[in-house]
């Protein structure tokens, strides 16, 4: 089985679709710039290698950064500390939104055709204390 990393130093951005009529929530030009930039990397990554046979696997892990305060409306529950690890990232985007368009961006150049991915999932968290905000993406076969 062959497997495809990218981790990619930038602020995840999600895909978002029209909301109402004359109305858009997203912000084209950023999607774009984003799909831009992770393709590029993707494409890098991928010079002088086969291209992954499906069916395949995709998923993606979101590192936000992190504040310096617990969150307004972060669950009691959940301890807050500066330094923990792992911290779950709990406000929007959806990870279903990130997800897609990382796979959108991704996909096409590690095996032609996002059609062929067949099972994937993404986490959201805040980036540990000192590290910075970027999207780790997976892709294997299965």
């Amino acid at each position: 089985m062959h497997r495809f990393e990218l981790t990619v130093p930038i602020t995840p951005v999600q895909w978002q679709h029209h909301t109402g009529y004359g109305k858009r929530a997203r912000s084209p030009d950023k999607m774009k710039a984003y799909k831009e930039t992770v393709g590029t990397l993707a494409a890098a990554e991928m010079r002088g290698r086969p291209m992954l046979t499906p069916p395949l696997r995709f998923h993606c892990k979101c590192f936000f950064p992190r504040p310096s305060h617990r969150p307004h409306g972060y669950p009691a529950r959940l301890k807050w500390t500066k330094d923990a690890k792992d911290m779950p990232f709990l406000f929007t985007p959806d990870w279903v939104n990130l997800a897609k368009l990382a796979e959108d961006a991704v996909v096409p150049i590690v095996c032609g055709n996002d059609r062929l991915v067949y099972d994937g999932g993404c986490e959201k968290y805040y980036a540990d204390h000192g590290d910075e905000a970027r999207i780790e993406i997976v892709v294997e076969e299965v």
